[in-house]
């Protein structure tokens, strides 16, 4: 389960995960004299909202979560939906500003100074678009997501198992928003450095070489549900079989094959955020970000999300150095 929490790149669940611990901190202050019962029920309808948004936004972290009503869908990166994801970071910042802290119960200030915090990292990252797009990294990366993500859905009825091949079908759409991400850093002067990307290669090469029913990809199609009929049970797998051979492996070699022949040949000897265009606001935002940590922001920074395969926001899992 460790390969599911992983911080290169969820970028965009930073505040999920500033969602589910915020209103678990319990700060050891005085509780208010002015306490005003509307500005609480205002808060928890603000988390509520931006839950629900967020599992529809980054439909692979409802799956971890236990919410199957998007598990037939990946998140969409294009350039539109991401314009979207920010427009509403930055509508769901203004709406936590407006709520009266001072009026709150101590836990709902902690609950609200860390969804603030966390919001305002994303929405002063959002301007670093290269940054932001080096979505792979030698421990973890969007090259990798997919097998995590199929490794972690559920088998035991059909209709997640139709989930989960809808999920293949969607694969190669996915990975081509990714090479059109990485495509936009790299010509922004964003690359990870070159020993970083070796290692994606040998990866992706380690997922493209076993024969399909060894593939980790059909790996949980072994462990379909009892409940599922024999006969269906295999017509599931010859679906899966053919999805992965005309899907999603010629989606991971076009990934592969940009990696090598054009990203590779741009990488930097070294990931020094010095050298890279833009890099010093980059390191001073980080700088910035982690010189006033509210309690209970170290938790959600420290803890990694689920898989998101989703454009890099902020918003959610804590920033890898471009080294990492």
């Amino acid at each position: 389960m460790h390969d599911l929490l992983n911080a290169t790149w969820p970028r965009g669940l930073r505040l999920v995960l500033a969602l589910v611990f915020a209103l678990q901190v319990t700060p050891a202050r005085a509780a208010s004299v002015a306490e005003d019962p509307a500005q609480s029920a205002q808060l928890h309808a603000l988390f509520d909202r931006t839950w629900e948004a967020w599992m529809l936004a980054y439909p692979e972290w409802a799956t971890i979560a236990g919410d199957h009503r998007y598990g037939d869908r990946l998140t969409d990166a294009s350039p539109a939906a991401e314009a979207e994801r920010q427009a509403f970071e930055r509508r769901t910042l203004e709406q936590a500003l407006a709520i009266r802290r001072e009026a709150l119960p101590p836990k709902d200030q902690a609950s609200l100074d860390v969804l603030v915090y966390n919001l305002r990292e994303s929405v002063r990252e959002q301007p670093y678009v290269g940054y932001r797009s080096m979505s792979l990294g030698s421990q973890f990366g969007f090259h990798a997501e997919f097998a995590h993500l199929l490794a972690a859905s559920p088998v035991a009825q059909r209709a997640h198992v139709e989930q989960m091949l809808a999920r293949m079908a969607a694969y190669p759409r996915r990975v081509d928003q990714e090479i059109a991400r990485l495509r936009e850093g790299q010509a922004l002067g964003w690359v990870p450095p070159r020993s970083v990307l070796e290692r994606v290669l040998a990866q992706i090469d380690a997922q493209l070489a076993p024969a399909v029913d060894k593939s980790p990809f059909f790996e949980p199609f072994l462990g379909l549900g009892p409940d599922i009929p024999p006969a269906e049970q295999d017509a599931l797998r010859r679906r899966a079989r053919v999805l992965i051979d005309e899907q999603v492996l010629p989606a991971l070699r076009r990934l592969r094959s940009f990696v090598s022949e054009v990203y590779l040949p741009a990488a930097p000897a070294n990931g020094a955020l010095s050298r890279y265009p833009g890099g010093d606001a980059v390191y001073a935002s980080r700088v910035g970000a982690n010189a006033a940590v509210p309690p209970g922001a170290w938790m959600a920074r420290r803890l990694r999300s689920p898989p998101a395969m989703g454009p890099r926001s902020s918003a959610a899992a804590p920033r890898p150095s471009p080294v990492s």
